[in-house]
């Protein structure tokens, strides 16, 4: 009987502290990350992983934010270093312009882009933040990309200019286009 109560006291203490770990781990992650003067993304879904955060690239009023999904992989890149890589990472692009023509233009800058750069499989129009935007999805054209397909959201909501990407390896297991449609959902714009 001893032992018994023994191995519960046991169990009961590496469960409070995994429990504990999870907690903490959370700690400094801002459950809510800011994208310029308009747009706010609710990051409390811990099955994606904040990996950076930059208010600013330029003077030009880019903003730009990416989250890893799934495992971690250290992977060789072209130039033979080596990088890690997550299952799926997602990378949100930012500008905000003085006027819906300059964002205009740097989103179609973006647009043709990822048309040149991709293997277009489908192009269609979806609605994000009520605003039309479009939506590639795609496949890596060159053969020693480190990522297998992907699919893009490019759109205009007053005068920002927006690039949402979310890029799959081939261990990605989870579906790209509910992974996206899930972040989309997450993603709060307020107009200027």
């Amino acid at each position: 009987m001893a032992i018994k109560s023994k191995h519960i006291i046991i169990v009961s203490c590496v469960v409070l502290l995994l429990c504990a770990f999870v907690l903490f781990s959370r700690i400094g992650v801002p459950t809510v990350v800011k994208l310029g003067s308009s747009f706010a993304v609710d990051n409390t879904n811990e099955s994606r992983i904040l990996l950076n955060h930059i208010d600013t690239l330029a003077r030009d009023g880019l903003y730009y934010a990416a989250w890893g999904i799934g495992e971690k992989e250290d992977c060789k890149d072209n130039n033979g270093k080596t990088i890690s890589l997550h299952d799926a990472q997602i990378y949100f692009l930012l500008g905000e312009y003085q006027n819906a023509e300059q964002a205009q233009e740097n989103m179609q800058t973006w647009l043709d882009s990822g048309r040149a750069n991709y293997e277009v499989i489908k192009e269609d129009t979806i609605t994000f933040c009520d605003q039309e935007c479009t939506r590639l999805i795609y496949r890596f054209a060159e053969q020693d990309s480190l990522y297998s397909n992907g699919v893009s959201v490019f759109g205009v909501l007053d005068n920002s200019a927006v690039c949402i990407e979310l890029t799959c390896r081939e261990t990605f297991v989870g579906d790209p286009m509910a992974t996206m449609d899930e972040f989309l959902g997450a993603c709060t714009h307020t107009a200027n």
